[in-house]
């Protein structure tokens, strides 16, 4: 959005606002060719393309939330690789739970081993039985 605006040297009318009528009804006009059609009638309401601009632009609260809720699906779903040696799996994951931390949300060992036990593959099913026995999961 914001490049499309800057394109069309519109993206001053929507930081800064205007008094040109008709550089802001291009500058609304290319907002609402970029949302999503439910937010329409929302930035209808608006007078302005500057009153209009933050109502488009997500708030920071609300990028951390959809990213979390991101790495919770991959998370949940994260498994071995066709090929996948175990080491290169528990990097994936160890980053997985990296952003995790980046965003101020914690995952706890506990939770990340036992992640990792029930993904392991058949073949190293041995080692996460005597994981199981020495670690205490079950909280």
């Amino acid at each position: 959005m914001m490049v499309m605006l800057k394109a069309r040297g519109l993206w001053r009318v929507v930081k800064d606002g205007t008094d040109d009528e008709q550089e802001d009804l291009m500058a609304m006009e290319a907002i609402f060719k970029g949302v999503l059609p439910k937010y329409i009638t929302t930035l209808g309401s608006k007078k302005s393309a500057k009153e209009a601009g933050p109502a488009w632009r997500p708030s920071a609260d609300h990028m951390k939330k959809a990213k979390v809720q991101q790495l919770q699906r991959e998370f949940e779903t994260i498994s071995f690789r066709y090929g996948e040696v175990v080491e290169d799996f528990a990097l994936r994951l160890t980053f997985l739970v990296s952003q995790f931390g980046t965003l101020g949300e914690e995952i706890k060992e506990e939770t990340v081993v036992a992640k990792y036990l029930r993904v392991m593959l058949s073949k190293y099913a041995h080692v996460a039985v005597s994981i199981e026995t020495l670690l205490d999961l079950g909280g």
